[in-house]
């Protein structure tokens, strides 16, 4: 838990995987040259964050709306993450 009425997981290289929580879902993968992720909130306001190389990308939407991130990068993996959750 982040704080009180949010939650998120952060995923790391080299990882892939679909989420499927409840009213929300959706899926990431995270390479070494690529980090992505596109979650589906039905209820709550909902974040995602693609890096890659300590660069990223960040995105907030409100319920029943896709938040989609992505971000390329090199060959290290260095920096390489997805972060998702949800916020009251």
């Amino acid at each position: 838990m982040a704080n009180a009425g949010a939650y998120y997981e952060t995923q790391i290289p080299e990882s892939s995987g679909t989420i499927e929580r409840g009213y929300w879902h959706g899926a990431w993968q995270v390479t070494t040259t690529n980090s992505e992720v596109h979650i589906y909130s039905l209820q709550d306001t909902e974040f995602c964050e693609a890096s890659q190389n300590g660069s990223r990308n960040w995105t907030r939407t409100s319920s029943r709306q896709w938040c989609r991130a992505n971000k390329q990068g090199g060959k290290s993996v260095a920096g390489d993450y997805v972060k998702y959750g949800l916020e009251n």
